[in-house]
C-alpha cells in the first residue's frame, strides 16, 4: 500500500466517523421535544426510607383476621414445598395494641403517642 491509498482509506475512515458524529447530534436535538403538559414542582415531599425499621403491619395496618388465627398452623396445601418451607409455620398476630388517631380515625399502633397527635395530617396509602 502506497502513501497515496493510506491517505485516501484514512480519509474516508475520517470522514465517516464525523458523518456519523453529525447525524446523532441531528437525532440529539430532534428527540429534545418539549413536554405538552407543565412540568409539575413538588413543594414538599418526605421520603420515610425505613431499613431495619418496623414493619408496617405492627405501625399502621392492623390485621384483624389474624387475631383469630393466632398460632394456628399455617398450611401450603398444593404447593411445592422448599427448603425455606419445610417444617410448621405458624399464623402470628402484631405484638401490639391498635387504636383510631385522629378525627379521621386512622389505625395506628399505640407505641406512636406523638405520632397519633398528627395523624390527620399524615397520608396513608393501602395499595399495591
Amino acid at each position: 500500500m502506497n502513501r497515496r491509498d493510506f491517505l485516501y482509506g484514512l480519509n474516508a475512515s475520517l470522514g465517516s466517523v464525523a458523518f456519523t458524529s453529525m447525524l446523532a447530534q441531528s437525532a440529539r436535538a430532534a428527540s429534545r421535544k418539549q413536554p405538552h403538559f407543565p412540568l409539575a414542582k413538588a413543594k414538599h415531599c418526605i421520603f420515610l426510607y425505613m431499613e431495619g425499621g418496623p414493619s408496617h403491619i405492627d405501625t399502621f395496618d392492623p390485621k384483624a383476621k389474624l387475631e383469630g388465627l393466632h398460632l394456628k398452623e399455617f398450611n401450603r396445601s398444593g404447593e411445592e414445598q422448599s427448603a425455606m418451607s419445610s417444617g410448621k409455620r405458624y399464623y402470628v398476630k402484631s405484638p401490639f395494641e391498635f387504636h383510631k388517631a385522629g378525627q379521621s380515625g386512622a389505625d395506628m399502633n399505640r407505641l406512636w403517642k406523638n405520632l397519633a397527635e398528627v395523624a390527620d395530617d399524615l397520608c396513608f396509602y393501602r395499595g399495591l
